[in-house]
């Protein structure tokens, strides 16, 4: 008699609801979605709450829910039959006379599973009235039983549609007719995909079980930390750096640690051949066959099927992730990842010092040093570690991999370093790197006195000289920086061949009168450091002095020679990935694209200086990327957010006493503080660079403090002492060829000779002045100076003699204001660095149409009608203008003359009344939207990132260019207006956002980037729900991902659009083409 006796209770009831369980509504409606399917699968590694899940749903819903909590002996068909039976018993007694009835009739070696089914089936039919669910909990551990998955198959197939099977598992399931069922449309899940706890959750998770509030960025960084595994989250200690307590609370809560968690319901459940194979392949973290083979194989002589062990991992959900393209590497869950590290060193330590010595060696055959160092590191293996630095150290400084080398020293003990020549220079020039300065001079004092002391080679001597004087030389030390770099030539040049160091010294005596404002030496200099390392054809230097060379050029005006030499040098840093040759680059060109015009991408330029240079730890490039921004945003009439990056750059200028830095910035803020009217706090800050300049002893810089000093005295009306002061500079400047500083001279010159009743020689200086302004490739500079000054100019323009050319200078401003506006409005969506504050009119006419003033919503009340409103989004519909006539026939088509006029003028009062009265001009019998204003709008947003897309050759700037257009899009344009001349326009706009949608889900379908193709899939789908083939696009993307599930989902989703709009099913493609993603290949 095939009975089982007795039956254990706890099995078959539903667990009781603890009280720390987290109630996740997102997943009890995506499951009650699921109970239309007979099969619901929740598969997912241990610890993600599918249990959780169930008995929250159990216990909020009204649905009769059955349950049986397996275990290994449950493997067994007949014991696993009764307690299948007793299951359902346990709620419906009716049921379960007859079935169990058969089973006590028949010998275990009897069981007739059709049969069976049908006697099962039939019971259910005849005494459950009523739709139920039975959860099968922890089904992977009888999932090696074929014998129950022919049963459930079956039964299955035949049970009526009362019956809905939850099967909680942590491995797929092998049921034979599973594609057959997916056919059918009676097999729906959640995957690890759905059951990931999100950042909302996790938020609820702490407020509710310790009584902890945590914000929002906080919790989004426990999900990334925990990838969304919530019982690793409970059980690491890591959260208890927030309050939540440490590792012994975090056990109380959990009933475990999180190793003894992973170590009994993971690693202890796989044989021994798994377990071996997770503890080795963990300390590669990530991996593929013939990685395993290579590094496991070859350090403990072992020979496996690699390929076999990975499959059965991923098929048991091993907390494994596949990655590459074709998905053929893997890699742990990082916490699980750790566990198995943690448990492989402390039982198998000369194992994995075996695995993790090969590694090292297969990671040294590809140059990947940092892996490498970071291998003997854990090693412990410091000789190893210092012959790596000293032989790759300089080479990971010029590449901008500061911070890491500087982990590495750590390693390293004092004495050995101090006593280390070679380790000693790298220090310093890690510190120097920093912005440490001082910190870099001293550990090159302490090297170049060591080498005096013992006899060591001259060109080590001369490569410490040349790093002293370029530490020297930013500290505003340039005597002492010219010296060091010439004692560096003159041992240099008794040597017979030329070497690098002799470049280098040439170089750095090329800077140092750059600095000094000696051009011609410079350029001399530099150019013969250039010819030298092209002889030596070192690319990687003649890169780092092109930038020099680039800088040179600038300065003298010849833009076209310093773009070249920058190209020329970004193409090379670009190549070997070198971020902190590339944040210099950046700057550069954005300083140059400034100085030409070009606003835009001189901005785009800054923003990537800062980022690089942040990314490699540079706060020298961090402080003059801020101080170019600074310069920018001033010529942008921002002088507010200038200031700010001012401010910011003297901060990190001070910190690292780069002395050149600090003086260009007290000298910048000077003449904002003159052109704002604060003499008091100019005259300050000028004393504080004149003092500082007299300490450099750099004829340049005092000369630089004479300027403003003019500049004052012009203001205070001193004309007397201005013109002098003004005179003796441009002579100076003429000798050294600064151009743009020239032009600045001259103007205030101009002004002074013509308050000086001084016209003649004002005229001459103006003419002068107004024949730079048509050279347009290089009359940034005097555009900003004229339209810094445009007041002043406006005065004195009625002067005989220079009134036609003051006209030609203010018509300039006047195009100036325009173009400067329109950049502004451009830029300020996307400066991050420092932030433009907001414009004062913001208009969104997608969705809802609205209109913010200086921050504040316009109301109706503020509009008065509804129509002054319509006219305003008219005249911005219509940039060249409409006349009264035309805006009559669209808006009171029935209105006499006379009644136009009237309405005309009441609209066009209250619009201005609400908006202000500049908002749209009057001219030539045109009424137009003034684009002049500092205003921000959605739509005209939308279309300058549709046409950029349009225009760019970039598939991936394009792409980003129709990112920024969708995110833009909130629905249809003027959603609330009913007017017909709208129509047109909105049906425009939703075609143009359409497109962009299929041309976004192209392009990331063809980078292989399924979860961004899949966004934007879904948002055509949501605007076009019978679209079928987005839809099947869908069901695609879902397969390349292995989510049978979310096939159906959108199968059914489509079928029921489709019959909820139109009463139709799916075309026949539809439907073919989804069974061919569901049932099983031949």
């Amino acid at each position: 008699m095939a009975w089982f006796s007795p039956i254990s209770q706890i099995k078959i009831i539903v667990p009781q609801r603890r009280k720390e369980l987290l109630s996740r509504p997102r997943l009890l409606a995506l499951l009650d979605d699921l109970l239309d399917f007979k099969l619901i699968i929740i598969a997912a590694p241990a610890g993600y709450g599918k249990t959780s899940l169930m008995i929250d749903y159990a216990t909020s819903y009204d649905w009769p829910v059955t349950w049986l909590a397996l275990d290994p002996l449950d493997q067994n068909l007949t014991r696993f039959l009764t307690y299948f039976i007793s299951a359902i018993q346990q709620r419906f007694p009716n049921f379960g006379i007859r079935s169990n009835a058969m089973m006590q009739s028949l010998n275990e070696d009897e069981l007739d599973i059709d049969s069976l089914v049908t006697t099962i089936t039939n019971d259910i039919f005849e005494n459950i009235t009523e739709h139920f669910i039975l959860v099968l909990d922890d089904y992977h551990l009888v999932n090696q039983g074929k014998e129950i998955d022919e049963f459930l198959s079956s039964f299955l197939q035949k049970v009526g549609e009362n019956f809905h099977l939850v099967v909680n598992s942590r491995t797929l399931l092998t049921l034979p007719d599973l594609p057959l069922l997916v056919a059918r449309s009676q097999v729906g899940g959640l995957s690890l995909e759905e059951l990931v706890f999100q950042p909302e959750e996790i938020k609820k998770l702490f407020e509710k079980n310790n009584n902890i509030e945590i914000s929002m960025e906080e919790a989004e960084d426990y999900a990334r930390q925990s990838e969304g595994w919530i019982t690793g989250l409970l059980l690491t200690a890591q959260v208890g750096n927030k309050g939540i307590g440490d590792q012994s609370k975090i056990s109380r809560t959990s009933g475990i640690g999180l190793y003894e968690y992973l170590a009994q319901q993971v690693l202890d459940q796989q044989n021994a051949e798994i377990q071996r194979f997770l503890l080795w392949s963990s300390l590669l973290e990530e991996f593929n066959p013939d990685m395993c083979q290579q590094i496991i194989g070859r350090a403990l002589n072992v020979d496996c099927n690699w390929q076999s062990l990975m499959e059965d991992i991923v098929f048991n959900n091993l907390f494994v992730v596949r990655i590459g393209d074709e998905g053929s590497w893997l890699r742990y869950h990082h916490l699980f990842r750790d566990f198995l590290q943690h448990r492989m060193e402390t039982l198998y330590p000369d194992e994995t010092s075996k695995i993790l010595r090969r590694l090292a060696e297969y990671y040294t055959s590809s140059q990947d040093w940092e892996r490498v160092l970071i291998l003997y590191s854990k090693l412990g293996e410091i000789d190893t570690i210092i012959g790596l630095i000293e032989s790759i150290g300089s080479s990971f400084i010029a590449k901008g991999k500061i911070k890491r080398l500087e982990n590495w020293f750590s390693a390293i003990p004092e004495e050995k370093i101090c006593s280390n020549p070679k380790l000693l220079s790298i220090k310093a020039s890690i510190e120097v790197n920093k912005g440490d300065l001082p910190g870099g001079l001293e550990l090159l004092n302490t090297v170049i006195d060591l080498q005096e002391k013992t006899d060591v080679d001259k060109t080590l001597m001369a490569e410490n000289l040349v790093r002293r004087s370029t530490t020297l030389r930013m500290l505003g030390k340039y005597p002492e920086s010219l010296t060091d770099a010439q004692h560096a030539l003159e041992l240099c040049s008794a040597m017979k061949k030329p070497i690098p160091v002799k470049a280098e010294a040439m170089r750095a005596i090329g800077i140092n009168h750059y600095q000094q404002g000696n051009l011609d030496d410079a350029l001399a200099w530099v150019k013969k450091s250039l010819e030298l390392y092209h002889r030596l054809n070192s690319q990687e230097d003649c890169a780092r002095v092109l930038v020099e060379l680039g800088a040179i050029h600038e300065t003298r005006g010849n833009f076209a020679e310093a773009e070249d030499a920058y190209h020329q040098s970004l193409q090379f840093w670009k190549q070997i990935g070198d971020s902190i040759w590339q944040s210099t680059l950046y700057n550069n060109l954005g300083v140059l694209q400034h100085a030409k015009g070009d606003f835009e991408n001189s901005f785009v330029n800054l923003e990537k200086a800062m980022d690089y240079a942040k990314m490699s730890g540079n706060r020298r490039m961090e402080g003059y990327s801020l101080a170019s921004i600074g310069d920018l945003y001033r010529n942008l009439d921002a002088y507010h957010e200038s200031l700010e990056a001012y401010s910011d750059a003297m901060k990190i200028a001070q910190n690292i006493e780069d002395q050149y830095l600090v003086l260009y910035l007290r000298l910048a803020e000077t003449r904002i503080k003159i052109l704002q009217k604060q003499f008091k706090q100019a005259n300050t800050l000028l004393d504080l660079a004149f003092n500082q300049a007299k300490r450099s002893k750099s004829p340049l810089e005092t000369e630089q403090c004479k300027v403003e000093k003019a500049i004052l005295s012009y203001y205070f009306g001193d004309f007397s002492a201005a013109s002098t002061q003004l005179l003796a500079a441009r002579e100076f400047f003429e000798n050294v060829g600064q151009t743009d500083t020239l032009l600045t001279i001259n103007l205030y010159l101009a002004l002074v000779l013509a308050k000086s009743k001084q016209g003649k020689e004002s005229a001459e200086i103006f003419q002068e002045i107004v024949k730079n302004l048509s050279q347009s490739s290089s009359n940034t500079q005097a555009l900003s100076v004229c339209f810094d000054l445009r007041n002043d100019l406006k005065m004195i323009s009625g002067q005989a003699g220079i009134a036609d050319l003051l006209e030609v200078i203010l018509d300039q401003n006047a195009n100036y204001q325009k173009k400067i506006q329109n950049v502004r409005r451009k830029i300020r969506k996307h400066a991050s660095v420092v932030p433009f504050a907001e414009p004062k009119l913001i208009i969104r006419g997608f969705g809802k149409p609205e209109v913010y003033l200086n921050n504040k919503l316009l109301s109706t009340s503020d509009w008065m009608t509804q129509t002054s409103r319509d006219l305003f989004f008219l005249f911005l519909s219509n940039p060249e203008g409409m006349t009264k006539e035309e805006v009559g026939v669209i808006l009171w088509p029935d209105s006499s003359m006379e009644e136009l006029k009237r309405r005309f003028k009441n609209a066009i009062y209250r619009m201005r009344r609400a908006i202000g009265s500049n908002a749209v001009v009057f001219n030539d019998n045109y009424y137009r939207f003034n684009n002049a204003l500092d205003f921000d709008y959605d739509v005209l947003s939308f279309e300058q990132y549709i046409a950029q897309a349009e225009n760019e050759k970039d598939p991936q700037r394009a792409a980003q260019s129709l990112e920024a257009a969708v995110e833009l899009y909130k629905g249809p344009f003027l959603a609330d207006v009913d007017a017909t001349w709208f129509g047109v326009e909105r049906q425009r706009y939703f075609e143009t956002y359409m497109n962009a949608l299929n041309k976004l889900y192209a392009y990331f379908m063809a980078q292989k980037n399924m979860e961004k193709a899949l966004q934007f899939n879904k948002l055509i789908i949501h605007n076009d729900p019978s679209n079928e083939d987005a839809f099947c696009n869908a069901m695609s993307i879902y397969y390349s991902m292995g989510n049978t599930a979310a096939i159906i989902r959108v199968y059914e989703q489509c079928k029921q659009q489709l019959a909820r709009e139109y009463g139709l099913e799916p075309s026949e493609n539809t439907t073919r083409y989804f069974q061919s993603l569901v049932q099983p290949k031949s």
